[in-house]
């Protein structure tokens, strides 16, 4: 640190753990914590040191040869609520003698005098990830990213440190084999130059007490190892269909699954006006529903969607719409029925409203036994499938009746479609011999 530079003291104090995981970290890291072992303070006081000392030796510059100024960070929990309620407070805690620090209680945000200009630490939540594009970042904390959707990194904030070649953090305990465990994974076999990875156990860190961790074990094994022994293959908490998608694993139905082009294709849509809305793809093959693919946008106009199917090789039976869609919104003058059918897409259906969100559940377990899932082209609406999971209350310490809403919840409401419309044979439902093609659209001809 330059003599002209004032040492500020945080008051943080780290565990064993924490100091010495703050000076193995690289570029990316991926640290996976017990439950309450600290990985939130931790995240945050690393952010602030880097903001505090950010290129005080001037060293790090574009590609132009400027040196950096104004840094800017993100700390990034699952929802808004989230962050305010686990990091925030924590922010005003450590940076609170910080000279000329201002906190921003409306919109979560911490700004400073920084010898390279104004340093900015923005607080977010991942379910408005739309509202992170376009900004820069020196570097970013995803906390608890097993509950984030997949594109809350891949495709807003991995771009946002690019051009600076800031740094990432992401941090959570596990939830199954979901994106959290494949980017774990990924940072094992990285280079360790770049990359770094930890995993910590309640039974190794010594941070909870033997006798806690045996009270906490009699009651629930399954919670205990998920939560406090970090264990990957533990089923969790509250999930509806975790289970039936590691069944499906286990038995060879997450593989290859090839278009069938003489069999036709029914799309599960769900659309919501803001949100995500995501499309299946399915096939009825004898008594098995392959899905072959499936397709997710966040943002995007209607026609994007008649597009992307468009632009697929597939024969289309039917598109099947939640009960809401042939409601007319004000913003277009038409329902989003009559908006699709004006630019081009035909064999438009609107579900029926059920009246009973756990039946429709106890439909989709139902069906999930049939289910052949192509591997690469549904990965990311099974990552949905197995996410899927009861609203918690926390209050009461018990799980709801109730879905919980977030990233995966349109995913599987587009799912429910599927398997409360499901009856064998609807894949052919007046369909005529003149609708499929005269030879398939591979070197093999079916018809000799």
């Amino acid at each position: 640190m330059s003599a002209n530079v004032k040492r500020v003291s945080t008051g943080y104090r780290p565990r064993d753990w924490q100091a010495k995981a703050h000076v193995q970290l690289k570029r990316h890291n991926v640290l996976v914590f017990h439950r309450r072992g600290g990985k939130t303070v931790f995240a945050v006081n690393h952010m602030i040191d880097k903001a505090l000392n950010f290129n005080l030796d001037s060293s790090m510059k574009d590609k132009d040869g400027n040196v950096l100024i104004n840094p800017q960070f993100a700390f990034v929990a699952t929802t808004v609520g989230q962050v305010e309620k686990i990091a925030w407070q924590y922010f005003k805690d450590y940076m609170k003698n910080i000279p000329g620090v201002k906190f921003n209680e409306q919109k979560l945000r911490i700004t400073f005098p920084h010898p390279r200009g104004k340093c900015t630490i923005y607080l977010f939540g991942a379910e408005n990830f739309d509202a992170m594009r376009g900004i820069f970042l020196d570097g970013y904390v995803l906390d608890e990213f097993a509950d984030m959707h997949p594109d809350v990194r891949k495709k807003v904030l991995r771009p946002t440190i690019s051009d600076r070649l800031g740094w990432e953090i992401i941090i959570g305990t596990p939830k199954g084999a979901n994106n959290f465990k494949k980017i774990y994974d990924h940072a094992r076999k990285s280079d360790d130059t770049k990359w770094f990875s930890c995993l910590f156990r309640a039974s190794e860190t010594g941070i909870i007490n033997d006798e806690e961790l045996a009270d906490i074990r009699a009651e629930d094994e399954e919670a205990y190892q998920q939560e406090y022994e970090c264990d990957w293959n533990a089923a969790p908490s509250g999930t509806y269909y975790h289970k039936y998608m590691v069944d499906a694993q286990n038995e060879g139905r997450i593989c290859g699954v090839p278009y069938n082009p003489t069999v036709p294709v029914i799309t599960y849509w769900d659309l919501g006006f803001n949100d995500d809305n995501p499309i299946w793809f399915v096939q009825e093959v004898g008594r098995e529903l392959h899905i072959i693919d499936y397709y997710e946008e966040h943002g995007k106009g209607l026609e994007h969607y008649v597009k992307v199917l468009n632009d697929k090789p597939y024969h289309y039976a039917a598109h099947k719409l939640p009960h809401d869609a042939d409601q007319t919104e004000l913003s277009i003058g038409k329902s989003r029925v009559e908006f699709l059918e004006d630019h081009g897409l035909e064999n438009i259906e609107v579900l029926e409203r059920t009246a009973n969100i756990a039946e429709d559940i106890h439909a989709v377990r139902m069906i999930l036994p049939i289910c052949w899932f192509d591997a690469v082209n549904t990965y990311d609406g099974r990552e949905a499938l197995s996410s899927y999971e009861r609203a918690y209350d926390s209050r009461e310490q018990v799980y709801k009746e109730k879905p919980k809403h977030n990233w995966a919840s349109h995913a599987a409401d587009a799912f429910r479609g599927l398997a409360v419309d499901y009856r064998p044979g609807f894949g052919t439902m007046g369909r005529s011999s003149d609708d499929f093609p005269d030879t398939a659209d591979t070197d093999y001809d079916c018809h000799g």
